[in-house]
């Protein structure tokens, strides 16, 4: 048997933080369960674009999500993303953040969400934001 993911971890001295995204904690480590690799042509796949966030507001019955407007260049998108714990709404308008572009669309909360925005999730969540003022729609690469 193989050990637990956060047993591997404390063996090396590390904290088990990635522990928390898995379901079932004791997850054995093996060649199949771990972050599988993915080669260069799957990742050509992810269009990644620059966009600027709108309007954000919370999302009716949830304490989590957020139903984000932003313009992407030719087009405008919702986005609903479980940040309203991060982020105060307001505050996001006009901010510049990174999004998968070509996501299928799928209902989150009843809301249809058409791409997913980039964030690190630490300690705190934070946004991936460009460090330079770009233009919605920029392909990112």
């Amino acid at each position: 048997m193989g050990k637990s993911f956060g047993e591997h971890l404390k063996k090396r001295g590390e904290e088990c933080k990635a522990s928390r995204y898995f379901k079932n904690p004791s997850l054995k480590i093996n060649k199949d369960n771990i972050f599988k690799m993915i080669n260069f042509d799957d990742f050509k796949k992810v269009d990644l674009r620059a966009a600027k966030i709108l309007k954000a507001e919370k999302v009716d019955g949830t304490d989590k999500l957020l139903k984000i407007e932003v313009d992407v260049g030719e087009e405008k998108r919702q986005i609903v993303s479980g940040i309203a714990e991060s982020y105060i709404p307001k505050e996001l308008e006009g901010k510049n953040i990174v999004i998968v572009y070509n996501l299928k669309p799928r209902k989150i909360f009843g809301l249809e969400s058409q791409g997913m925005l980039l964030a690190v999730d630490e300690e705190d969540l934070s946004l991936l934001v460009p460090d330079k003022d770009i233009a919605p729609g920029a392909k990112i690469s």
